[in-house]
C-alpha cells in the first residue's frame, strides 16, 4: 500500500512518468516551454514552412579578436592602430571601416577626445595617427584608452573593444 501512495504522490507533484503532458502544460523544460527548444509534430512543420520567426535571430555582429594602439618608438605622438576582426557572414564582409574613439583613461562619460577611422580589408584594419595636435602623446601612452568598433558591409557593429595605449 505504501508503494502506491508514494507513486501517487509522485504523479501528483511531478506529473505522470507514464502519461505525456498535455498541450500548454509546464513540462519543466524551460527551453521547450518558452518556444526555444526543438519540437516535433505538425506545429514544427508548419512553422518551418511559413518562415515563422519564433526562434532567436542568428548572430550577425562582427567580433574583434585583437586590437592594439601602440605609440611608435622614436616619435613624440605617432600611433599605429590595428584591429583584427571576424564576421559571421564571412570575412569578405569586413571591407569597410573600423572606428577608434580616443578617451582619457578611465573616462566613463562625455565625448571622445578624438576619433580615427581605420581602413579594413578582409577583417584586418589599420591606420596611423599623429596625436600631437590633440595632445595624445607617447610619454603618457597609458593615460589614453582606445575604443575600437568594426562595422560590416550590412551595417552590423561589433561590441566595443577597449585598449590602453602603449609605447614601444
Amino acid at each position: 500500500m505504501r508503494i502506491w501512495m508514494v507513486f501517487f504522490s509522485f504523479c501528483m507533484g511531478c506529473g505522470s512518468p507514464i502519461l505525456p503532458s498535455t498541450k500548454g502544460a509546464d513540462t519543466g523544460d524551460t527551453e521547450a516551454d518558452d518556444g526555444w527548444g526543438s519540437t516535433t509534430g505538425s506545429d514544427a512543420d508548419a512553422d518551418a514552412d511559413d518562415g515563422g520567426d519564433d526562434g532567436p535571430a542568428p548572430l550577425e555582429n562582427p567580433t574583434i579578436g585583437l586590437a592594439s594602439a601602440v605609440c611608435l618608438d622614436g616619435t613624440r605622438a605617432f600611433w599605429k592602430l590595428d584591429v583584427i576582426a571576424t564576421d559571421p557572414q564571412g570575412i569578405n564582409t569586413l571591407t569597410g571601416e573600423a572606428n577608434c574613439d580616443i578617451y582619457p583613461a578611465g573616462a566613463t562619460e562625455g565625448m571622445a577626445h578624438h576619433s580615427v577611422s581605420l581602413t579594413c580589408a578582409s577583417g584586418d584594419c589599420g591606420q596611423t595617427y599623429d596625436g600631437e595636435e590633440e595632445g595624445v602623446l607617447c610619454n603618457d601612452a597609458s593615460n589614453w584608452e582606445f575604443r575600437f568598433t568594426v562595422t560590416d558591409e550590412d551595417g552590423y557593429v561589433s561590441a566595443v573593444e577597449v585598449v590602453t595605449g602603449t609605447a614601444e
